[in-house]
């Protein structure tokens, strides 16, 4: 099963992991959100709105190009001099 969530992309990933995990302190929500977490990726099913409707994705392609520690990818209209 886990095997099918590691193809889903990382910021996927990572939203899910991060959505669950704040949880924490709320057991029976916590669960609730993992079981569902694993039933979908049983599926092969990505959810909710983890990209901003492809915007989210395309940033995280952009800093993967270019790699996180570079400005212009985290203000790409800024000028650097």
């Amino acid at each position: 099963m886990w095997e099918n969530f590691l193809k889903f992309p990382v910021l996927y990933q990572r939203v899910r992991i991060d959505t669950i995990q704040i949880k924490k302190k709320q057991p029976q929500l916590f669960q609730a959100r993992l079981d569902k977490l694993i039933e979908n990726t049983k599926k092969g099913i990505m959810y909710g709105e983890w990209n901003d409707n492809g915007r989210l994705l395309e940033e995280s392609g952009r800093r993967q190009l270019f790699g996180v520690s570079d400005p212009a990818c985290e203000y790409p209209d800024l000028e650097y001099s």
